[in-house]
C-alpha cells in the first residue's frame, strides 16, 4: 500500500523491515534496483534488520562461545538465538523506532525471506498488533513440534535435484566418484583448516536450490577433477572455492542451531543425519561405480562439526542442543487461524529448502493469507529475480 508522501508526513513515514534468511547470515549490502527501490518508491523506510548474533548485531564466532564457559553454558546461552527472541528484538526495535508516531504509523511491514520467513510467521502468531501487513519468500514453515518430516521430504527432494542435475552433466557422475575416493584415501586440508570428507564434497549439493546453482557446482566438481588430471592433487584455489561454497565456519548459528528452527518441546536429535542414513543413495561406501552419488542440502551432521574447523570445538554444545527437549512453542495455530493482518505469501513449487506442500499447508491455515505460486522461480528468487 502506498504510503502518505505529503511534507507533513515526510518525517514520519511508515517502517518497512526485512528479515534474511539462516538462521545464521546477516543481510547482504542493498543493490541498486532491487526490491528495495520497489519498497521506497512506495514511500517506506526500510530497515535491514542483522538478528542477534549475526553481521553487525554482536556476531557470534567460536572464540565468543568457549569463552562463555564448557558446553552447558554454551548450549544455554545459544538457546537465546531462535526465531522467539529475533522477533522479541524486532518488537523492541520497532517500538524504539515509531516512538512519537501515529497509531495508525507505528505498525510496520514485514517481509520475510526464507528463514526470516519463520520469524515472520512467528510474528504474527505473538505480536500481531505491532503488523501492517507480512510477506514471505520463500519462507513459510512448517507448522510442526519436530523437524524428522521436514529432513525427510528434503532427503527425497535432493535426491531428485541430484538426478536431474547428473542427467545435465552425467560426466559428473564418474567424477564424483573419483572426487569421493581421492578425499577418502588422502586427508586434505583446506585453506581454513577444514578437512574435505565425502561429506563435505555431497554438501556442495546446497547449490542446487539457488539460482545459478547447478552451473556453480558443476564448475566445482569440474575444477576438482581437472586438479587431479593435471596435478594429482587439488590446488589451493579450487580449495579455497569449495571453502567458499561449503564451509560454515563463517555461520557458526546456522551449523549449531539449524535443526531447532523446526522443534516445539521436542529433541532434534540430529534429524538430518538420521534422514541421510535411512535413505539409499547417499552412502558412499555403498554407491556402485556407474551410479550417481547423491548430493546433500542444508543437512547439518556430525561430520559437519568435525570437518569444519572452528564447529570442531563446539560438537559438544551442539549434543547437548540436539538431546534438549525444553524449546517453547514457535506458532499459536489459533492465533494464525484469527488473523486479521493482511499476508501475502511467494512460494517456489520446486523450493529445495522449502518444502511446497508443507508451505501451502500453512498457508491455508493463515486466515486471510495471499499466496502467490512460481514454478520458474528458486529459493533465492527475491534476489536472483525480484523483478518477477
Amino acid at each position: 500500500m502506498p504510503a502518505d508522501m505529503s511534507e507533513d508526513a515526510e518525517e514520519k513515514l511508515p517502517w518497512f523491515l526485512f528479515l534474511t534468511g539462516g538462521p545464521g547470515f546477516g543481510c547482504h549490502p542493498v543493490k541498486a534496483g532491487g526490491w528495495t527501490d520497489f519498497v521506497m518508491d512506495k514511500g517506506y523506510k526500510v530497515l535491514l534488520l542483522d538478528q542477534r548474533g549475526n553481521g553487525l548485531s554482536n556476531t557470534i564466532t567460536t572464540e565468543l562461545l568457549l569463552g562463555r564457559g564448557g558446553p552447558e553454558e554454551q548450549a544455554a546461552y545459544l538457546k537465546h538465538f531462535r526465531a522467539d527472541n529475533i522477533v522479541k528484538d524486532a518488537e523492541a526495535i520497532r517500538s524504539a523506532l515509531t516512538e512519537g508516531y501515529p497509531d495508525h504509523k507505528s505498525k510496520w511491514s514485514v517481509m520475510g525471506q526464507s528463514f526470516g520467513g519463520f520469524c515472520a510467521v512467528h510474528y504474527l502468531s505473538k505480536y500481531p498488533e505491532g503488523l501492517r501487513e507480512v510477506f514471505t519468500t520463500g519462507g513459510l514453515p512448517p507448522l510442526t513440534k519436530q523437524p524428522d518430516t521436514a529432513y525427510e521430504k528434503l532427503v527425497r527432494r535432493i535426491a531428485r535435484a541430484s538426478q536431474q542435475y547428473y542427467e545435465k552433466f552425467p560426466e559428473d557422475i564418474e567424477r564424483m566418484h573419483r572426487i569421493v575416493e581421492y578425499v577418502s584415501n588422502n586427508k586434505v586440508i583446506t585453506p581454513t583448516d577444514g578437512i574435505l570428507s565425502p561429506g563435505r564434497i555431497q554438501n556442495l549439493g546446497t547449490a542446487l536450490g539457488a539460482s545459478g546453482g547447478t552451473i556453480i557446482l558443476h564448475n566445482l566438481i569440474l575444477r576438482m577433477n581437472n586438479d587431479l588430471d593435471m596435478f594429482g592433487h587439488f590446488t589451493r584455489p579450487t580449495l579455497s572455492a569449495v571453502d567458499q561454497q561449503g564451509s560454515f565456519d563463517d555461520n557458526i548459528i546456522y551449523a549449531i542451531m539449524h535443526e531447532s528452527i523446526y522443534v516445539s518441546r521436542q529433541a532434534s536429535n540430529w534429524s538430518a543425519e538420521r534422514a541421510i542414513q535411512a535413505a539409499s543413495g547417499f552412502e558412499t561406501t555403498k554407491v556402485k561405480q556407474g551410479d550417481p552419488i547423491l548430493f546433500t542440502a542444508e543437512m547439518v551432521t556430525h561430520d559437519t562439526f568435525e570437518t569444519n574447523a572452528t564447529l570442531r570445538p563446539l560438537l559438544p554444545a551442539a549434543e547437548i542442543l540436539a538431546k534438549d527437549t525444553d524449546w517453547p512453542d514457535l506458532y499459536d495455530e489459533k492465533q494464525l487461524a484469527a488473523n486479521k493482518v493482511p499476508m501475502y505469501a511467494a512460494t517456489y513449487f520446486d523450493d529445495l529448502y522449502v518444502d511446497f506442500d508443507f508451505a501451502q499447508d500453512t498457508a491455508s491455515k493463515i486466515k486471510g493469507c495471499k499466496v502467490f505460486i512460481k514454478n520458474t522461480l528458486f529459493h533465492n528468487a527475491i534476489g536472483s529475480n525480484a523483478t518477477e
